[in-house]
């Protein structure tokens, strides 16, 4: 069976020189060269967070495209990133036995090679933030739709009293059905909060999220509810009725968005580029502090 790549998939550096044939990592650029539990075949970098990296592989014994994610190799051994890291897999395996609109964890492992993995379903389409970018404009029909899927999917998040955090376009995938409708799944639980949850992994006393899309508690890093997920939705909403940001400058910066929140209004729905069913109001309206 087989164990290693013998070649890197990422630089096509030659791996079977008797020097480097055994290491875990391409010494060039640190792909994993192992075959994961001589099953999941890691072909190609998706993405890297602060945690973990991102890959798409194939399972060998079926043949079908798979995507793994694997702890940070220099991370493996700080306890609390690993705590996360296995919260994060519990918490998507839980939540995602509720609705058919978050991505499925098929199986998780702890490698003594890599570390910790867990395998998820591939998914083919593109994130909504892809989508917001290119300016692809919706239909009010497939804004409703999808805003309805996103809903069923904090719906059972929130049923097991898990807040997600990290609600945005990127975390959330579009995929084209037999009849072109559009199926939402909702992907990336490492930032999730389990209310019920009393271990404090302590990792950072700073907000955490992604500024543009976080409640005003949320950047005060103040205790938060299901209620700051809402209103992450309710941005997304903005956007893709508007085809713009509620934030006049697009700055990343949490001390910016709290001053924008409490200092400016937020720009009325009279900017849509869509005909909506009803005249929306004309006069700015406050953010909303109560999330």
């Amino acid at each position: 069976m087989e164990t290693h790549h013998t070649s890197c998939p990422e630089c096509h550096t030659d791996l079977r020189d008797e020097a480097v044939q055994d290491l875990q990592y391409c010494p060039n650029c640190r792909f994993p060269t192992v075959i994961l539990k001589g099953e999941f075949c890691l072909e190609k970098k998706i993405n890297s967070g602060g945690f973990g990296v991102i890959y798409q592989a194939t399972q060998l014994s079926t043949s079908k495209p798979c995507v793994v994610k694997v702890i940070h190799p220099d991370l493996y051994y700080d306890t609390k990133i690993v705590t996360r890291f296995k919260r994060e897999i519990r918490v998507t395996q839980q939540v995602s036995q509720d609705s058919e609109h978050i991505v499925d964890v098929i199986e998780h492992h702890d490698d003594p090679d890599v570390g910790l993995f867990y395998v998820m379903e591939y998914l083919s389409g593109e994130s909504l933030q892809d989508l917001l970018i290119q300016k692809i404009p919706f239909t009010m029909q497939e804004i409703f739709s999808t805003i309805e899927q996103i809903c069923e999917a904090l719906q059972a998040a929130h049923n097991h009293s898990v807040i997600h955090r990290d609600l945005k376009p990127g975390n959330i995938f579009l995929t084209r059905q037999s009849d072109s409708s559009i199926f939402v799944k909702l992907l990336d639980f490492s930032l999730a909060k389990p209310l019920q949850e009393t271990l404090n992994v302590g990792l950072t006393t700073n907000s955490l999220g992604t500024p543009l899309y976080m409640s005003p508690k949320q950047c005060l890093n103040n205790d938060i509810s299901p209620a700051s997920d809402r209103y992450s939705l309710g941005i997304i909403l903005f956007e893709l009725l508007t085809g713009e940001s509620p934030f006049v400058d697009k700055k990343t910066d949490c001390n910016y968005v709290k001053a924008y929140q409490r200092t400016s209004r937020l720009p009325p729905l009279t900017t849509s580029r869509y005909t909506l069913p009803y005249q929306p109001c004309s006069c700015p309206f406050r953010w909303p502090f109560a999330p």
